[in-house]
């Protein structure tokens, strides 16, 4: 295993990424890859949802000398990973215990929000490819109606992608500072999580306390 953490934003295209991440690695030669990519797939062109990256996957391939390159949505990957999660890593939210045979949601904020499934078959799981993300984003008190009413004059369609994602974070906190009638000096959702952890923002602690209430309603309601 070997982990980087390289954000598209600091790369013009997926071939700058791949040659960085193999010299940081000390890879010299590759004859076979996977990439999880957050993007519908259709055909070989993928134009990716949250960044500037867009790139054909044969053409990358040609590029490096692969024999093989499959590209597949990044919570497809999630959902093939975890049934090889230990139970020494999992944590009990609420509820009573689960049924390991039954089907599974996997779902997660990040660039947008990711949301896969996996389904039991006679010999292990076949993941489902979905774009949950996109749905529709239903307020269920007078605050969310609010935080609707500023999205979408931002916006136009509000999904629940819009807050329940990095960026989704930042809106989340934008508009709970303009119902309150308050300055928003922070301008990161990286800067929110650690303002509300350190309890170094009233504000940004009661976001953060919304934002996963939502996360945990949506999966529920998934």
């Amino acid at each position: 295993e070997a982990i980087e953490v390289l954000p598209c934003r600091d790369y013009e295209n997926l071939d700058q990424a791949v040659v960085t991440y193999l010299e940081r690695v000390g890879v010299a030669s590759v004859r076979q890859a996977c990439l999880a990519v957050a993007s519908p797939l259709r055909g070989t062109r993928v134009t990716m949802t949250n960044n500037h990256w867009r790139f054909d996957i044969e053409a990358v391939r040609q590029v490096f000398g692969w024999s093989a390159f499959k590209v597949i949505n990044d919570f497809t990957a999630m959902a093939l990973g975890v049934p090889h999660v230990p139970d020494a890593n999992l944590v009990h939210v609420c509820g009573g215990p689960g049924d390991p045979g039954r089907p599974k949601l996997v779902m997660g904020p990040g660039t947008g929000l990711g949301v896969s499934g996996l389904v039991p078959i006679r010999n292990g799981w076949v993941p489902l490819v979905t774009e949950g993300g996109h749905v529709d984003f239903a307020p269920t008190d007078d605050t969310e109606m609010e935080v609707l009413r500023l999205l979408r004059a931002r916006f136009g369609r509000v999904s629940v992608e819009r807050i329940l994602c990095g960026q989704g974070l930042l809106n989340l906190y934008q508009a709970h500072a303009e119902i309150r009638g308050v300055a928003a000096p922070l301008d990161a959702p990286e800067k929110i999580t650690a303002a509300a952890v350190d309890a170094s923002d009233a504000l940004a602690g009661e976001v953060l306390r919304h934002f996963c209430e939502m996360v945990g309603r949506t999966a529920g309601n998934s």
